[in-house]
């Protein structure tokens, strides 16, 4: 099972950033499912994993580390 995932962007400049998958040390080929635009500019992005050596729960387990990381 390839993993997907969504990603919603806010429109906001902060100066500096930090990468969104910085500890992640593999390419993951993405390719762009959909996309929806909001009335309040977010834009929010559907991406489906194209890399096959990677499973569905690679891809959980990759998200979730990353989630930790923000808290």
């Amino acid at each position: 099972m390839k993993g997907s995932f969504r990603m919603f962007v806010h429109p906001v400049v902060v100066g500096q950033g930090e990468r969104l998958f910085k500890d992640v040390q593999l390419k993951i080929s993405l390719e762009l499912i959909s996309q929806e635009n909001y009335q309040n500019r977010v834009v929010g992005l559907y991406y489906q994993n194209t890399n096959e050596s990677i499973d569905g729960q690679s891809w959980r387990f990759i998200i979730q580390t990353r989630k930790r990381s923000w808290q």
